[in-house]
């Protein structure tokens, strides 16, 4: 091919024109929609929690007190006497949690907050789920927590089955695991 010679089609003369693309309608439509979608639901969203926040706040604190409760040092050696759930509740932030989402709901509902008083039973709930006739007794469980953690408060141990159906027993017990008496059952609030 000879330098001053251009390729086969690139002849001189004038570029064809660009093909200008047409947005589609539908295309326009459909954006249109979910842009008016995104903002009723930020809309939504941002009446719920004026509305809400609150009560979504408790239950968000009430969640990260179970979550720490699983993970809380005593925790695995409960389970490990044969509980498929294990907690460790500090009882004062525990009725502290649930005094602040009684006060929502009492805002929302138009009446006075009732009180949450703090039992004397405990500064600690131990809280076992276990299988039925697998269940270990609650000194079994007060044993391996003051075994892992030597707590300095009195303890009160729960032990179910059924996913918490079935209370086995609920006793309280000193910082040596003496025995204070057996208690009623263990209500962990459900918001």
């Amino acid at each position: 091919m000879n330098p001053t010679q251009q390729p086969a089609g690139w002849g001189g003369g004038a570029a064809p024109p660009p093909v200008k693309k047409k947005t589609s309608g539908c295309l326009i439509a459909f954006l249109v929609v979910m842009g008016l979608g995104l903002v009723g639901a930020v809309g939504v969203g941002l009446w719920l929690y004026s509305t809400f926040g609150d009560v979504f706040g408790g239950i968000g604190d009430l969640a990260g007190i179970m979550m720490k409760a699983r993970n809380a040092p005593g925790a695995s050696e409960i389970r490990a006497r044969g509980c498929k759930e294990a907690m460790v509740i500090d009882a004062k932030e525990m009725v502290k949690t649930m005094q602040r989402f009684e006060e929502e709901v009492a805002k929302r509902e138009g009446r006075a907050p009732r009180s949450k008083p703090l039992s004397d039973d405990a500064e600690v709930l131990l809280v076992c789920q276990a299988e039925q006739g697998l269940a270990p007794t609650c000194e079994s469980v007060a044993k391996a927590y003051i075994a892992a953690v030597h707590p300095k408060g009195k303890l009160l141990a729960s032990v179910t089955t059924g996913g918490s159906k079935n209370t086995e027993c609920t006793e309280a017990f000193d910082a040596s695991g003496k025995s204070l008496g057996k208690r009623s059952g263990v209500q962990l609030p459900t918001p």
